[in-house]
């Protein structure tokens, strides 16, 4: 029976479909290869480790006590068997994951020591994925709790400590999936039992998200599932950070109940319950709950993910709080709610409960009621209130974290993610503070807008934009018109500038000349408009150029930079002028505006421009970082001006001067992303003066220097799009600098470096307009080197078909095509390439001779 034919009105929501899906999974059989329960059954090879013993085996794996050879202490290992079982994807990811949680060092997390991947080992397939893991000898929670029920003070401290491990690893990007007592194990410490969580998620499928793996074993064990991962409800969204905030409650309920939330005869009955959220909180022999422990356990297993705590963060803030005798966020669920989930339980019981509870409520006083329910309603709002500004603060922070902190193939998990964030700035009720409620609305969709936008979701940024132009204009009704007008052209600036990098200057245009009419038709004196004005009439000439109107752009830039000039002799000391007036000076100088200046012009530009920026930090001290890094912008553009009208000379000197400047910075700064982004771009520039200049083995040890750090950018961060891109510029320059030197064989490896670089990307709908050309360009670089000097003529076929296919219109790699596919004996791709080639003035000809080769120009 489908979903959308069972019966309404039943009192199992799950019902008869729920048992049968359980039952269907139960029945399918395991699969030929490792991934089944049994496993190999010869002990393991792995270097330096030796003494394997079997100790424990589960759906995901084999783990087993080592002892290593080098100190004799004893490690455990784990096999990953269901990785192995999910191909390469799942093995890279698994080892992906398991490369992030080596790096964490937390009290509360078994430590993993090293990872690799299985070679030559009797009876194991290669590529199975290890770990090697600290020895804990003590037992787990789930033992400890049947042998000896911690009390209530030491139940919440391990699940506070617990917490914690689960957010040093979201911040990761990880999440666990199966928190539950069997998979936390009790170290000895000097205040007690000190918990350490395992069994991460590593080998969860990609591809989808079943509450059953193909072995029958459940992706969660179902008295502690969420109800998000038994896959019966779409509209609760896909499993991620809330998942563990639930296996969180799920744990500190075992603790306290003795038994987890979702607790059935059978395992059928356990996973209906947990696809209904019901909970048995019956108290248990040793006492009732307090009632703001209940709270807390109330809203980490609610059964909607968007109802529980935001963070591990915010659930670690609610333990602490319990602990030290304050106040907790968390609010009990109203009456209705715990009324209607006690009918889900007992339908029969509360029939009647209900039935008496209105005849009760119908003998009291009416303005009693109301009173009293104001009150109560009141101090409800402020708690969730509260509670939701907190959360979003959380949320937002963590966002920004897991997303760069997940590789490029951001999936639904990550953006429903995001997503549910976006929701919630929604849900802030605007109220007596409607001003700061509508203040904290804005801010937090802007900056949600700029994840987004870093990641390169521009629909979902332009949303963000939208939803804040919508409160900043109640912002205006209710409050400050002038700070209401301001908050909007900033909003429209930002998502004008998203979309002009995002290729679409038409609708940019739109919303700068939207931001440009609110500028011109303010009236309220004491605000700065002119300088609003001067920089709206520049990004409306931003885009305009690009939309190749550069007589109009010109004009517009002009008038703008000729604005910027009279505000800053009129107000010398108003550091916001300055700093418009030297991103607009550089933003024409660098090329930016693209509005057909020349370079005379573009230079004098940057030269004022510097001139402004080195001044600027001698007035303004306190702003010295934000000065530096603009003066930094200035020079990179002076130095790539110099090279393009072919003073190298100068251009090397620039680059040098750079250089220094960033790296003078990062000494200062040493985090910071722009200015390690900037030291790449200073050593390549700085490079490639100097091959231009003669001396190639001196510009191949500074390329070496800046692809490496590279390789660290995009480690630390690789969500973000940039990072790739700059990386792939830097591999470019070096293969064509090993292809000088003819060392072909070093080229075309860089090259294919930078097409592993690229091609994550090249799927993604925003990234593809950034990346396609680059990796295009580079596959019919590796085909030509393979073909013209190193006489693979098939090879090379291969990959300008590749080219091709990405970035199609190029005549001189169809020609290129047709001559390695004839060398090659592939006639019919050789006449394909150069039958495209017909009347082309440049190719034609050479093309024709092509097709006589092959006998198609005879038949013609």
């Amino acid at each position: 029976m489908s979903r959308d034919s069972t019966p309404t009105g039943s009192a199992d929501p799950a019902g008869a479909e729920t048992t049968a899906f359980v039952e269907r999974m139960l029945r399918t059989p395991p699969p030929d290869d490792v991934g089944d329960g049994d496993g190999p059954v010869l002990p393991p090879v792995i270097p330096g480790l030796g003494g394997f013993v079997e100790v424990d085996r589960g759906g995901t794996g084999t783990v087993y006590r080592a002892t290593r050879e080098s100190d004799g202490r004893t490690v455990a290992v784990k096999i990953l068997h269901a990785a192995g079982s999910k191909g390469r994807s799942a093995c890279a990811r698994a080892r992906r994951e398991a490369e992030l949680l080596a790096e964490l060092d937390h009290p509360n997390i078994v430590r993993i020591e090293s990872s690799g991947e299985m070679r030559g080992a009797p009876g194991w397939p290669d590529g199975l994925p290890w770990l090697v893991m600290e020895w804990i000898p003590g037992d787990t929670l789930q033992r400890h709790v049947a042998r000896r029920p911690p009390a209530i003070r030491e139940a919440v401290r391990i699940a506070r400590d617990l917490a914690r491990a689960i957010e040093a690893v979201h911040a990761r990007g990880i999440v666990h999936r199966d928190v539950k007592p069997s998979n936390v194990l009790l170290a000895d410490g000097p205040a007690g039992p000190v918990p350490k969580i395992v069994d991460f998620g590593l080998a969860r499928p990609e591809e989808e998200e079943t509450a059953l793996t193909r072995t029958g074993a459940v992706l969660g064990t179902p008295g502690y599932m969420a109800a998000e991962q038994t896959g019966r409800d779409d509209s609760l969204g896909a499993v991620g950070p809330a998942t563990d905030i639930h296996g969180l409650g799920g744990t500190l309920f075992f603790m306290l109940h003795r038994r987890p939330p979702h607790e059935g005869r059978t395992i059928f009955e356990s996973f209906a319950r947990a696809v209904t959220g019901s909970i048995d909180w019956t108290a248990p022999a040793g006492g009732a709950i307090p009632v703001a422990l209940r709270a807390i356990l109330e809203t980490c297993l609610e059964r909607r993910p968007s109802r529980r705590y935001p963070s591990a963060a915010a659930l670690v803030a609610d333990l602490d709080r319990f602990l030290d005798g304050r106040p907790v966020v968390a609010r009990r669920r109203p009456w209705a709610s715990r009324l209607l989930a006690a009918a889900v339980r007992r339908p029969g019981l509360m029939a009647v409960a209900a039935l008496s509870g209105v005849l009760v409520l119908a003998l009291l006083s009416g303005a009693w009621w109301h009173v009293r329910g104001m009150t109560r309603a009141r101090a409800a709002a402020e708690a969730a209130r509260d509670l939701s500004r907190a959360s979003l603060a959380s949320l937002t922070d963590e966002s920004v974290e897991r997303m760069i902190a997940r590789g490029p193939a951001l999936d639904e998990e990550d953006l429903a993610y995001l997503r549910r964030v976006r929701a919630l700035y929604g849900d802030v009720p605007p109220d007596a503070d409607r001003r700061d409620a509508l203040l904290e609305r804005i801010a937090g969709l802007r900056r949600l807008a700029g994840i987004f936008g870093k990641i390169l979701r521009v629909d979902e940024a332009t949303e963000c934009y939208g939803a804040a132009f919508e409160d900043a204009s109640l912002l205006g009704r209710d409050g400050d018109p002038a700070e209401s007008e301001r908050l909007r052209i900033d909003i429209l600036s930002d998502q004008g500038m998203l979309l002009v990098n995002a290729g679409r200057p038409a609708e940019a245009e739109g919303l700068f000349r939207s931001a440009l009419g609110i500028a011109e038709a303010s009236s309220i004196g004491n605000v700065p408009r002119d300088l609003d004005r001067a920089a709206a009439r520049f990004n409306v000439g931003i885009a305009v150029d690009r939309l190749d109107r550069s007589d109009e752009a010109r004009g517009l830039i002009g008038e703008a930079l000729a604005e910027f000039a009279r505000l800053r002799t009129a107000r010398p000391d108003d550091f916001d002028v300055v700093r418009g007036e030297l991103e607009s000076l550089f933003a024409s100088g660098a090329g930016i505006s693209q509005s057909g200046e020349t370079p005379d012009v573009r230079r004098a530009r940057l030269d004022v421009m510097i001139r402004l920026a080195e001044e600027a930090l001698e007035r303004f001290p306190d702003e010295q970082a934000a000065l530096s890094k603009l003066l930094i912008l200035g020079l990179a553009a002076l130095s790539d001006l110099e090279s393009e009208i072919g003073d190298q000379a100068r251009s090397l000197s620039t680059a040098r001067c750079l250089r220094a400047l960033v790296a003078a910075d990062l000494e200062r700064q040493p985090e910071d992303h722009f200015l390690r982004g900037e030291a790449i771009e200073a050593a390549v520039r700085e490079s490639l003066a100097t091959t231009r200049l003669g001396r190639p083995d001196e510009s191949a040890s500074i390329l070496e220097e800046a692809l490496e750090m590279s390789r660290r950018e995009r480690a630390a961060e690789p969500a973000v799009i940039n990072h790739a891109v700059r990386s792939a510029k830097v591999l470019q320059t070096l293969a064509m600098l090993h292809r000088v030197a003819g060392r072909t064989e070093d080229a075309v490896a860089a090259l294919r470096e930078l097409i592993d670089t690229l091609g994550p990307w090249a799927e993604s709908a925003d990234g593809a307009t950034m990346v396609v050309p680059l990796l295009a360009g580079a596959h019919a670089m590796v085909g030509n080197l393979l073909y013209r000097e190193m006489g693979d003529a098939a090879g090379a076929a291969g990959e300008i078909r590749t080219a091709i296919e990405l970035s199609p219109g190029r005549p001189d790699w169809s020609l290129l095509l047709a001559e390695a596919a004839l060398d090659s004996g592939d006639l019919h791709t050789a006449r394909e390439a150069a039958g495209g080639l017909a009347g082309d003035p440049v190719y034609g000809h050479r093309a024709s001779e092509i097709l006589a080769k092959t006998g198609e120009g005879d038949r013609s």
